[in-house]
C-alpha cells in the first residue's frame, strides 16, 4: 500500500511540475549512448541544463520502441546528478 501511496505522490508531484512550465534554458547533452536491440533501443546519457537560474545535470536511460516505422519513446528514467559532470 505504501508503495501505491509513494507512486501517486510522484505522479501528483510531475504533473504539478508539469503545469508549473519547466523554467529550462541552457540544455545540453552528452555522455549519450544508443544501444538498438532490435525494434528496440536503449539511450543513456547526461542532460545538463539551467532551471530556474541554477545550474543542474540529470543521468537518463530512456527506452524507446520502433513502432510502423516511428520510434515511440515508451518508458523513461532520470535521476538527478548532485555533483556536477564534465
Amino acid at each position: 500500500m505504501h508503495a501505491r501511496r509513494r507512486a501517486a505522490d510522484r505522479e501528483a508531484e510531475f504533473l504539478r511540475r508539469t503545469e508549473e512550465g519547466p523554467g529550462v534554458t541552457n540544455v545540453t547533452y552528452d555522455q549519450i549512448d544508443v544501444q538498438p536491440l532490435g525494434d528496440v533501443a536503449l539511450v543513456h546519457g547526461v542532460t545538463h541544463y539551467t532551471r530556474d537560474g541554477a545550474p543542474a545535470s540529470t543521468r537518463y536511460t530512456d527506452v524507446w520502441r520502433s513502432r510502423e516505422g516511428r520510434w515511440q519513446a515508451v518508458a523513461a528514467q532520470l535521476t538527478s546528478v548532485t555533483a556536477a559532470l564534465t
